[in-house]
């Protein structure tokens, strides 16, 4: 049995293999490219087929990975945070101890943490989220530029919404200098030009999020819409790899960091890790609970008395991780009954079900009482 660390670059690579006894077998550089690493790897795979190959995750690892598995290793991603952690020293930074440290940290069991790479569908689909995303920040820095350009010029029409082509022609109707006039025209063909790449690319997104149908049913959930489930399935891709909603929320870095040491506890900010893209659309959506037909209206103003609207946000935004990784795992709709709220058609808005309350409170005192009996025997 051998192992291999790899210390993966742009155009150069560092290869380092060691045996069981950690012998170092090989230390050599090859280019980055599917030739160079048949040169220097076929032949240790001939003799030890699906050796665990490990490297750091950078842009270049997926490529690298898909070309290992094709030539005959088993390919390993790791966290560059928890690779780093765990070198020698950070004082004495060489390609060659990169590729010896990883290698090293990957034969005794020291690197925990593994990156699991997504199909190649699912990888498609989180390129065109994000280009995705690049075109509505353009979107928006054209309304803010047009805007802008009113206000300068003293003209009606600086305030109010812009996301739309009618909107744009209302403003364009009104009376305004020709230098003004020429300077909005071309803010608005830059903004309907980014409109139809943002039509074009959910056309493509949509057809590739068949390939993944299971996160469809995130959809049924109050607030969450066709661009977050879409997200959904492209960065989870496998609900089965969460052993719980907590480690949803972790891996999507909704959870709040911890400072402890001795007898001190302090939680800080969420931690902010893992796809930004998917985090952002989630604390949007919990921005809908506000609404008093949401059913999670009831936790929203509960948490806004407790902790504020930012932190109201967040927590309903790790509430939605629970519930999708609840749904998709057992394939069911969303059900208001499942959190426990019911429609007040007095109060016109959605409350907590005192009956659910009472009923597992009573079960909370059953399970107390089962157990000061087991203590008395």
């Amino acid at each position: 049995m051998i192992y291999i660390g790899l210390d993966v670059h742009q155009k150069s690579t560092t290869i380092c293999i060691q045996d069981d006894l950690g012998k170092q077998l090989l230390l050599e550089k090859c280019v980055t490219t599917f030739d160079g690493f048949r040169d220097k790897l076929s032949v240790w795979f001939k003799d030890h087929p699906a050796c665990p190959v490990g490297m750091e995750a950078c842009s270049k690892a997926y490529i690298t990975s898909g070309i290992i598995a094709e030539l005959g290793g088993e390919p390993h991603v790791y966290p560059a945070d928890e690779v780093a952690s765990k070198t020698r020293s950070r004082k004495k930074k060489t390609d060659a101890r990169d590729a010896q440290d990883l290698c090293t940290n990957m034969r005794t069991g020291a690197l925990m943490r593994e990156v699991s790479l997504p199909p190649d569908s699912m990888r498609k689909l989180r390129s065109l989220l994000k280009a995705r995303q690049l075109q509505v920040k353009i979107q928006t820095q054209v309304v803010n530029a047009a805007k802008a350009l009113l206000r300068e010029y003293g003209l009606e029409g600086s305030s109010g919404s812009m996301t739309t082509e009618a909107a744009w022609k209302v403003r364009l109707s009104q009376p305004m200098p020709k230098i003004v006039k020429t300077l909005f025209e071309t803010c608005f063909s830059s903004f309907l030009l980014a409109s139809e790449q943002v039509k074009e690319l959910m056309k493509h997104a949509a057809i590739l999020s068949n390939t993944n149908p299971a996160f469809n049913i995130a959809q049924s959930i109050p607030g969450v819409g066709l661009v977050t489930g879409l997200a959904l399935a492209a960065h989870l891709f496998e609900i089965s790899r969460f052993k719980s909603g907590k480690k949803v929320i972790a891996y999507i870095g909704l959870c709040p960091s911890s400072y402890d040491s001795g007898e001190r506890e302090r939680k800080g900010r969420i931690t902010r890790e893992g796809p930004s893209l998917l985090r952002a659309l989630l604390v949007e959506c919990a921005q809908q609970a506000s609404r008093r037909k949401n059913p999670l209206n009831p936790y929203y103003r509960r948490y806004i008395v407790k902790h504020g609207v930012n932190k109201a946000k967040v927590a309903i935004a790790a509430k939605l991780c629970r519930i999708v990784h609840s749904l998709v795992k057992r394939q069911e709709y969303f059900s208001d009954k499942s959190l426990g709220v019911i429609w007040d058609i007095s109060k016109m808005c959605y409350v907590f079900d005192k009956s659910i309350k009472l009923e597992k409170q009573s079960q909370q005192g059953q399970q107390r009482q089962q157990r000061s009996k087991q203590l008395a025997y």
